[in-house]
């Protein structure tokens, strides 16, 4: 499990964790926070475009989400802080990230897909 904490910068905080996939498939992943609704939030990135956020106290929740394009795929979940007030425990969990297309990069276009769920590997400290 992946905790984004608090940790200020500026009057602004953010802390993140990064997961990498090839090729197309489904990306799935359980997430929760504790933040002040709308102002702290857990937000969900596939290649730097923004695909979802939470805020507030929301329990875990299953996510999924379908990459159609080949290549290399970054996973980017990040805990925006503003430098307002903080209710809950300011913290946002990622947990029980899956994979459905390569887990490695292709060797040679002939390299066939990995079948079955691949667990995404992150990036930081786990807790």
């Amino acid at each position: 499990m992946r905790r984004l904490a608090d940790t200020t910068v500026a009057g602004r905080s953010d802390d993140q964790a990064e997961a990498v996939g090839y090729g197309t498939g489904t990306v799935s992943f359980y997430w929760k926070v504790s933040s002040q609704e709308y102002c702290d939030e857990l937000l969900f990135y596939i290649d730097d475009s923004l695909r979802d956020v939470i805020s507030g106290d929301v329990d875990w929740e299953q996510k999924q989400y379908t990459v159609n394009t080949e290549g290399s795929h970054v996973f980017r979940w990040e805990y925006a802080k503003d430098g307002s007030d903080s209710d809950g425990d300011d913290l946002a969990w990622v947990d029980y990230l899956q994979w459905t297309g390569e887990s490695e990069p292709p060797e040679t276009e002939s390299s066939s897909s990995s079948s079955g769920w691949q667990e995404l590997k992150g990036s930081g400290t786990f807790y």
